[in-house]
């Protein structure tokens, strides 16, 4: 990594399972250490909407394939990356701006500090899969979190249906699972965090974070780290009606780990229905009752078909509209 000025820092991406996952816990820990800055937007969405570059890519390289098939190199993957570079360009360039502006705001003459890394997030792992294509000499950090607080954590937050964030949260996990399957056998720079485990332990945490980091462990500030107040969090909801990223001083009733104590057997057996093999994966225990389990597992099914037939009847109800559209 280089350690270049302020205007070419390398660039620490983090993602997240979903939102409600910790990608601020993460970026704020990180950003204790004084080599570390956070990027010019809250979440740069980046990697999300990779699909699209990917496709641009590929029909570029239609264009000349003759020509490119006749060179024994891969112009699909370097104009993928030169386009990464770009991307990492404008994360860098938008951050200078964004500063010059609030030094001009604040009227001082005061420079712009000199940060070697840059960090960056987004709520996603969709597309996770193209991260190294686009971005093959950057770090990345995929923060997971147990997916039943994660869909309680989205209700509470954005009043989100349980049935569909369950679902949503089975989706991210294959996305990361099908990333893992692509890259874990390569050499390339990612590590896996769970957020129960930097809530729990969050000094050998950082520390594992920062070694695969490349940062100077001495220079890290833990006993900030340590007394950060919390930002954005669903329990801190209620005061303003509604989510905010303003800092809240920790308290001792803080406990964003078990926000599904009082979840029902209902909604366990329906998660575990739903995400029994995700669960697994992330080596998550889910809460498991005795007896009645035939009981539950036609009660599942029927959940199934019930979902299945409002959605039937959803595409019935719109075809007179796509028949007048046609």
């Amino acid at each position: 990594m280089s350690t270049g000025a302020d205007t070419k820092p390398d660039v620490i991406f983090i993602l997240g399972i979903m939102p409600r996952s910790g990608t601020n816990f993460l970026a704020n820990l990180i950003c204790q250490h004084p080599d570390c800055t956070k990027g010019p937007m809250p979440e740069d969405g980046l990697v999300d909407q990779s699909a699209l570059l990917q496709t641009y890519t590929i029909n570029h390289i239609r264009f000349w394939n003759e020509f490119a098939d006749k060179v024994d190199f891969d112009f699909k993957q370097l104009l993928f990356s030169s386009i990464g570079d770009g991307l990492l360009n404008y994360l860098r360039d938008a951050r200078t701006i964004i500063r010059k502006q609030k030094i001009q705001e604040l009227k001082t003459a005061l420079p712009l500090p000199q940060s070697k890394y840059l960090v960056t997030k987004s709520p996603s792992v969709i597309n996770a899969v193209n991260f190294f294509k686009l971005f093959p000499d950057q770090k990345l950090l995929i923060i997971v979190r147990d997916g039943r607080t994660v869909v309680e954590s989205n209700h509470i937050s954005f009043t989100k249906d349980y049935e569909t964030e369950i679902k949503n949260w089975v989706k991210a996990a294959q996305e990361i699972m099908k990333f893992e399957q692509r890259w874990q056998n390569s050499s390339k720079p990612y590590l896996i965090v769970k957020y129960e485990d930097l809530h729990n332990n969050t000094a050998p945490e950082i520390n594992k974070i920062l070694k695969f980091l490349d940062l100077d462990i001495s220079k890290y500030n833990l006993e900030s780290a340590l007394n950060m107040p919390i930002t954005g969090s669903s329990d801190f909801k209620r005061g303003l009606g509604k989510v905010h990223w303003l800092p809240v001083e920790k308290t001792n009733d803080f406990d964003p780990i078990n926000r599904t104590k009082h979840w029902s057997r209902m909604q366990h057996e329906r998660f575990n229905w739903l995400a029994a093999d995700e669960l697994k994966y992330f080596d998550y225990k889910p809460k498991c009752y005795a007896g009645n389990k035939i009981w539950w597992k036609i009660w599942n099914v029927s959940i199934d078909l019930k979902v299945k037939f409002v959605k039937l009847l959803k595409k019935i109800r719109r075809l007179p509209h796509a028949i007048r559209m046609a």
